[in-house]
């Protein structure tokens, strides 16, 4: 059952068709039982319930960042990805995409791919926020770590393959690699 059609503007700049005195990021379309009521307890009607889904996305108009994915009580849970604003040389407002995969009550937690500014992603595990367990980081220019990280940082087993070739194979502390490696 659907009550409500939601459409979004990728930009803080006034969507062509709204009035120029009505500034909106987000427009509602109610169907059904939905227009009667006129306001909607849960923005997405009661066709989230209905479906048993918390939320499909959420907006914070204020800084421009955007996440579609789920929501358990009142925080980012389960598939999601987050959008934030960058702008551009030609002073143009877009949205990018820099982080899509697993939530845990508001912060990064299960299998996810970040995007960082540098152009560097790193693609594994979170918990809590931070790498954990086996991961890919790749460099904007071209080095690549694949291995275990720990509170953010490397440790354990990993390998780190240079653009330029070389390949150093070992076991890493706290970040830093332990005693030769191969």
């Amino acid at each position: 059952v659907l009550t409500s059609l939601n459409d979004k503007w990728p930009s803080t700049d006034e969507p062509p068709s709204a009035a120029a005195d009505a500034p909106r990021t987000e427009r509602w379309l109610p169907l059904g039982d939905a227009a009667a009521v006129g306001v909607f307890k849960n923005c997405f009607g009661d066709a989230a319930s209905l479906a048993g889904v918390a939320s499909l996305y959420s907006l914070s108009p204020s800084d421009g960042a955007v996440y579609e994915g789920g929501w358990k009580d009142g925080e980012r849970d389960g598939q999601g990805t987050a959008f934030d604003p960058v702008v551009t040389e030609a002073n143009v407002t877009k949205a990018v995409k820099v982080y899509e995969g697993e939530w845990l009550t508001g912060t990064y937690d299960g299998h996810g791919t970040y995007l960082y500014a540098s152009s560097d992603i790193y693609e594994g595990e979170y918990r809590q926020g931070k790498r954990e367990g086996k991961g890919i980081y790749m460099y904007a220019g071209g080095d690549v770590y694949e291995g275990e990280y720990k509170a953010g940082k490397r440790e354990g087993r990993g390998v780190y393959r240079q653009a330029s070739g070389n390949v150093e194979s070992g076991f890493y502390k706290q970040g830093a690699p332990m005693g030769k490696g191969v």
